[in-house]
């Protein structure tokens, strides 16, 4: 003969049902608990990407300003080179950098009647996308004078990003002097780069195809070189 329910202790009906409305929510809250696992190891995973793009992030500096003397006036002249960690020298691709956002101003300071006042002044900005690819970039601004300068004063503020974390934006301020010389020459002082703010945005889906795209030319790029190639 079977035994049935009603034949079972009371203690043991009241485990069975407990255990029927426990079972369930407890699955629940274990499924919930490794959903909430596994998007926090996405999310480690996507902060450690981050992380190691910007450990790759080059730099970018104004270097080698001079001064070109025309009958129009002065035209300042520097370069915007691109530097890297020394660990990913060798490695092209980590040389390539964004440039976003660039404006150049330089003043012409003079002596007039005793007073050292502004005698002319350039400017020069660019606001569309450029890329860098760790060859210098010229930076040239035009100044038309009414007297002749002893002082000059250059100024660029630029925004860049690298190609491996382009939602990373970085804002730097360049500053020199050049004081002019007893045959009319500038001797221009060391350029000193101030940063300025970095801000980070959200990625497009043309952004993230891209990202991945040169993720996947990188690590060809890593195999060829472990394989000698």
């Amino acid at each position: 003969m079977g035994v049935s329910e009603t034949d079972l202790p009371v203690w043991i009906r009241w485990a069975v049902a407990v255990a029927q409305v426990v079972g369930p929510i407890a699955t629940i809250l274990l499924a919930a608990n490794a959903i909430r696992a596994a998007k926090a190891a996405l999310l480690s995973a996507e902060l450690s990407r981050r992380d190691f793009a910007l450990s790759q992030a080059p730099g970018v500096f104004v270097n080698d300003p001079r001064v070109h003397s025309s009958t129009r006036g002065l035209t300042v002249r520097a370069e915007l080179t691109v530097t890297v960690n020394a660990a990913y020298a060798k490695r092209r691709l980590g040389r390539q950098v964004i440039l976003h956002r660039l404006a150049t101003d330089v003043e012409a300071w003079g002596e007039v009647e005793d007073e050292m006042l502004v005698v002319g002044t350039g400017q020069r900005s660019m606001n569309r996308r450029q890329h860098i690819y760790g060859d210098r970039k010229v930076v040239s601004v035009p100044v038309a004078v009414y007297s002749i300068p002893t002082d000059l004063y250059m100024r660029v503020r630029y925004t860049f990003a690298s190609v491996y974390a382009p939602w990373h934006l970085q804002t730097w301020m360049a500053t020199t002097h050049a004081k002019a010389d007893k045959d009319g020459g500038f001797a221009f002082d060391d350029v000193d780069h101030q940063f300025v703010t970095s801000q980070h945005r959200s990625q497009t889906g043309l952004q993230r195809v891209r990202d991945a795209w040169l993720g996947w030319r990188e690590w060809l790029a890593t195999i060829r070189r472990d394989m000698g190639g």
